[in-house]
């Protein structure tokens, strides 16, 4: 998969088929959870086999001692290390024969990639998926201690959630006191690819003592126009980009736009900040430390 799909894929933020997992006696002890779609989902017990369908949840599994439990991962997982030596299957275009095949418990989506609609799609083939939505930081530690009641993991999810948090704070913590800087999150130096109203990105941001300058943008993922950029004159643009001058070849009407007058355009990894998940507090800190270096000193 290529860099920009990865980034176009994880943006939507966001495999061959191996043998079907065994599957423990019904003990009889059902459970109903309802997810973030408002479906509620019964299983005849906590699924002994799962397989997410976004790098992010991913993710979020390993972080709660639930890795154990991934059947397989999509293509586009890269992380952690551990995801190297499992199955993978097509996302895009879902391979509705390959997840059948895994034979797993239970399904979850995140519903920036899996439009819930769909759900009937994975049900009809005898799937069962659950749906989670990422629109704030709180969502995350949210969505770590509800992965952890379904896997029957809640003392390693409250744990991690925990943590989370209260890195989050301390990195707010340091940010607090410093005046906001107004910054612009691209993805790519092409096509100005940047986020819209009511995404976490924002927030992340605001964590690491920027102001967002797409914040108020009706698109959910909107491209902006070159003269959006020159008017809204940002100090700082932070993003999936190889620097200034990438940018600059791209856009040569930007040389005098501050960020790239003062050499303030940083790249960040988009596997940390494209992704709402444990690592996005590695994105937030590199961040951070691009808009205020003083305080990493």
């Amino acid at each position: 998969m290529s860099h920009l799909r990865c980034l176009l894929y994880c943006l939507l933020l966001l495999t061959g088929c191996g043998p079907a997992p065994q599957q423990a006696p019904d003990t009889g002890n059902s459970f109903s959870f309802v997810d973030d779609a408002g479906n509620t989902i019964t299983l005849p017990h906590p699924p002994r086999s799962v397989i997410s369908l976004a790098p992010n949840l991913t993710e979020l599994l390993y972080a709660i001692d639930a890795g154990d439990l991934v059947t397989a991962v999509s293509l586009a997982d890269d992380y952690p290390p551990a995801v190297d030596t499992l199955p993978r299957y097509s996302s895009y275009p879902m391979d509705f024969e390959a997840l059948v095949g895994y034979g797993p418990d239970l399904l979850i989506a995140t519903d920036a990639i899996n439009n819930p609609r769909d759900a009937e799609q994975f049900t009809s083939v005898g799937l069962k998926i659950a749906y989670f939505s990422f629109k704030s930081w709180a969502d995350i530690p949210r969505v770590m201690r509800a992965l952890g009641d379904i896997t029957d993991r809640s003392t390693a999810a409250t744990q991690a959630a925990d943590a989370l948090d209260a890195q989050r704070m301390a990195i707010q913590q340091k940010t607090a006191a410093v005046k906001p800087t107004r910054a612009l999150f691209l993805i790519g130096s092409d096509q100005l690819y940047a986020f819209g109203r009511d995404n976490y990105i924002h927030e992340a941001i605001a964590i690491a003592g920027g102001k967002s300058l797409t914040d108020s943008l009706a698109a959910v993922s909107p491209i902006l126009s070159e003269e959006f950029v020159l008017t809204a004159q940002p100090d700082v643009i932070l993003g999936s980009i190889q620097g200034a001058a990438q940018l600059l070849t791209h856009h040569p009407a930007f040389e005098n736009v501050p960020a790239l007058a003062n050499d303030r355009v940083c790249t960040v990894d988009g596997s940390l900040v494209l992704r709402p998940g444990p690592r996005l507090l590695e994105g937030i800190t590199a961040m951070a430390r691009c808009m205020h270096p003083e305080l990493f000193e």
